[in-house]
C-alpha cells in the first residue's frame, strides 16, 4: 500500500469528502421543494371561463368552445352557500350587468278588454195604471224603439169602463153640478187617460171598451213582461224601457292591477270601428268576481248621437301609477319560481349573493320590493340566469336549490296532468325543430302549443295553485303564438327562450305525473352574445336549440327531474 505524504493531497481529499457529505443534504431540500411544487401543480384545477363545468388538472383548451383554460380560483370555497365567486373575465365575457336599487313610483299601462252595455240607471218600468186584460200588444220584440205617448198595448178594464160611464153621466148633468164633472174627469186622468182620450169620450159620449196603453217614456224596449190575454193588476210591470243617451263601457281588471286604479282616472277607449273615446273611470266594483280573480270597472260615455250600442267589444288603456315611492328594480333582475322570488346582489367586484325577495306591485318594466334588498345595493339585471347557472354548477344555493323545501304543488288532477304532458310533448318537439334549424316545423309546433285545448275543471282555477298554473300556461301559449308567426330563425330562438323560462317555472312549481322520461334543464352560457339561456330536454345529451349544428354540443345539464 502506497502512503500519500504530500499535505496538499490531504487537503484536496478533504474538500472532496466534504462535498459528498453536504451536497446530498442540499439536494434533498431542493428535491423536496420540487416535490412540493409538483404536488401543488397537481392540485391546481383548470376551467373554462365560458363553461365553468369543465374542470381538469391539465392546462389546455376547452373541449366545448376551444378557449384557453384558466386556473380556477379556489377562494369561493370559503364563501357562504348563498355566495359565489365569478372572475372579472367571466363577468365581462358573460355580459353580466348590475344596477343600483333605487326609489321610484311604480307606474304602468294597464290594458283592459270589455264591451258596451245598457246604462242600468236609465231603465224605466212601464206599468199598468189599472186592472184589466191585455187584448193586444204592439211590442213584438226586445230592442223595439218607442216614443212617449206611442200606443204600446190595448186593455179591457171593467174598472175603466165604470169610470167612463160615471164621467159620461157627469157630462150630462154638468150644468147642475160642475164639481162632479171635474171630479169624474180627474179620476180618468189619474187612471193615466190622456186629455185627448178624455175629450173624445166627452165628445162622443161613448164608452171605449178597449183602451189604449201609451208609453210613458222614450227609449228602447229591453224586456217584455206580458203576452196578449194576460190579466194584469194596477202597478204590474208591462215592459222595461231603457235609454241610449248614455252607454256603459264595462271592463274586467285583474286584482294585481286593482290598486293602481282609482275613480276619475283617465281611460282611453278604442272600439272595433276604430273610434277612440277619452273618458274617466266612474265606478270600480268593491266586490271581486266569484268565478275569476278580476274586478268590474266602468266608464260612462255620453251617447246623445246614438252612435254606440250595447254589446260592442272595446279595448281600454289606463295610464296609472301608485302615489307612494317604493324600492324598485328592473323585472329582469328577479327570478321567479312561482312561490319564491330571488335576486343576485353584487357584494364586491367578483362576489354575488343570492337573496330571497318579497315583491310588491309590478309595472311594465319594474317590480317594487317589499323586503330582501336595500337602497343603493347593486343587483344583477342582465345575464341573471348565467349567474344562477354558475351558482348551481358550484353546488351553491340558487333559484332551483334553496333552504325552502317541498315548494312544488302536487297536481293530482288527471285533466291537469294530461294537459301539462301535452304541452311538454309539444315543447320538446319545438326544441328538436330548433335544433334542426327548421323554421317551418318550429312554427307548426308553436301553433300546436298555442291551440292546445284543456278539459281542466273550472274549479281548479279557483285555487291558488290553479291561478299560478293558469298564469304560467297562458305565458307559454302567448309566446308560442308569437313564435308561430315568426319566420326568422333567430327571432324564433329568442321567443323560445321566453317559452323555456315559463316551462322551467311550470316544471319547478308542480309535481307532474305521467311524464314518460326524465326531464333535464340544460344551459348554454354562450347563447345570445354570452348572456346564456336555458331549455328543457328529455335526454341528458346536449343538443343545443339556440345554435343548432354550429355549436350543437355547447351546454351542460344543470338540473334533472
Amino acid at each position: 500500500m502506497k502512503i500519500i505524504k504530500n499535505p496538499a493531497t490531504y487537503i484536496f481529499l478533504g474538500l472532496i469528502l466534504g462535498w459528498f457529505i453536504f451536497y446530498p443534504s442540499t439536494s434533498k431540500v431542493e428535491q423536496h421543494t420540487e416535490n412540493e411544487i409538483e404536488v401543488h401543480s397537481e392540485d391546481l384545477v383548470w376551467t373554462c371561463s365560458m363553461h365553468p363545468q369543465i374542470q381538469t388538472h391539465e392546462e389546455g383548451d376547452c373541449p366545448l368552445c376551444g378557449m384557453d383554460l384558466i386556473p380556477l380560483d379556489k377562494g369561493g370555497d370559503i364563501l357562504p352557500d348563498n355566495q359565489i365567486l365569478i372572475s372579472p373575465a367571466e363577468i365581462n365575457n358573460s355580459g353580466i350587468k348590475t344596477i343600483k336599487v333605487k326609489e321610484g313610483i311604480i307606474s304602468k299601462e294597464i290594458s283592459l278588454q270589455g264591451r258596451t252595455s245598457i246604462d242600468q240607471s236609465s231603465i224605466r218600468v212601464q206599468s199598468a195604471h189599472f186592472n184589466g186584460r191585455i187584448t193586444r200588444s204592439f211590442i213584438d220584440f226586445s230592442g223595439q224603439k218607442v216614443k212617449k205617448d206611442d200606443i204600446i198595448a190595448k186593455i179591457y178594464s171593467p174598472e175603466l169602463i165604470t169610470a167612463q160611464k160615471e164621467f159620461i153621466e157627469a157630462v150630462k148633468y154638468r150644468s147642475n153640478s160642475n164639481s162632479v164633472y171635474l171630479s169624474s174627469r180627474k179620476k180618468l186622468s189619474l187612471l193615466n187617460i190622456s186629455e185627448a182620450d178624455i175629450n173624445t169620450i166627452e165628445k162622443d159620449m161613448k164608452v171605449i171598451e178597449e183602451f189604449n196603453i201609451r208609453s210613458d217614456f222614450d227609449g228602447i224596449v229591453d224586456k217584455i213582461n206580458i203576452t196578449e190575454g194576460d190579466y194584469v193588476s194596477k202597478g204590474r210591470s208591462l215592459y222595461n224601457i231603457y235609454s241610449l243617451k248614455n252607454i256603459w263601457f264595462e271592463f274586467e281588471i285583474y286584482e294585481k292591477d286593482r290598486n293602481f286604479v282609482k275613480l276619475n282616472d283617465k281611460i282611453v277607449i278604442k272600439i272595433n270601428n276604430g273610434n277612440v273615446i277619452h273618458s274617466t273611470v266612474d265606478f270600480i266594483d268593491p266586490v271581486s268576481s266569484i268565478n275569476s280573480s278580476s274586478t268590474l270597472l266602468r266608464s260612462v260615455v255620453n251617447n246623445s248621437d246614438l252612435s254606440l250600442r250595447p254589446g260592442q267589444y272595446a279595448d281600454g288603456v289606463i295610464l296609472a301609477k301608485l302615489e307612494e315611492e317604493k324600492l324598485i328594480v328592473p323585472k329582469t333582475a328577479v327570478l321567479w319560481t312561482g312561490k319564491r322570488s330571488v335576486a343576485y346582489v353584487k357584494i364586491d367586484s367578483s362576489i354575488f349573493e343570492l337573496r330571497n325577495v318579497t315583491l310588491g306591485q309590478e309595472s311594465d318594466d319594474f317590480y317594487s320590493i317589499e323586503d330582501g334588498l336595500e337602497l343603493d345595493e347593486k343587483v344583477v339585471y342582465k345575464a341573471v340566469f348565467t349567474v344562477d347557472a354558475a351558482s348551481q354548477l358550484q353546488g351553491k344555493k340558487s333559484m332551483m336549490n334553496s333552504d325552502t323545501k317541498s315548494e312544488k304543488s302536487n297536481v293530482s288532477n288527471s285533466e291537469v296532468n294530461e294537459h301539462t304532458n301535452e304541452i311538454i310533448s309539444l315543447y320538446l318537439s319545438l326544441k328538436d325543430h330548433l335544433v334542426d334549424s327548421n323554421t317551418s316545423k318550429s312554427q307548426k309546433s308553436a301553433e300546436e302549443i298555442h291551440l292546445v285545448k284543456s278539459d281542466i275543471p273550472g274549479s281548479f282555477y279557483d285555487t291558488k295553485n290553479g291561478q299560478l298554473y293558469l298564469g304560467i300556461t297562458n305565458k307559454i301559449k302567448l309566446n308560442a303564438d308569437k313564435l308561430s308567426k315568426a319566420t326568422d330563425l333567430e327571432e324564433q330562438r329568442e321567443i323560445f327562450e321566453s317559452i323555456s323560462i315559463s316551462m322551467i317555472e311550470l316544471v319547478e312549481s308542480f309535481d307532474i305525473e305521467n311524464v314518460e322520461n326524465k326531464l333535464y334543464v340544460q344551459h348554454c352560457p354562450m347563447a345570445f352574445d354570452n348572456k346564456g339561456a336555458d331549455w328543457i330536454s328529455n335526454s341528458d345529451k346536449i343538443l343545443n336549440p339556440y345554435f343548432g349544428a354550429s355549436m350543437l354540443r355547447c351546454g351542460s345539464v344543470i338540473k334533472e327531474y
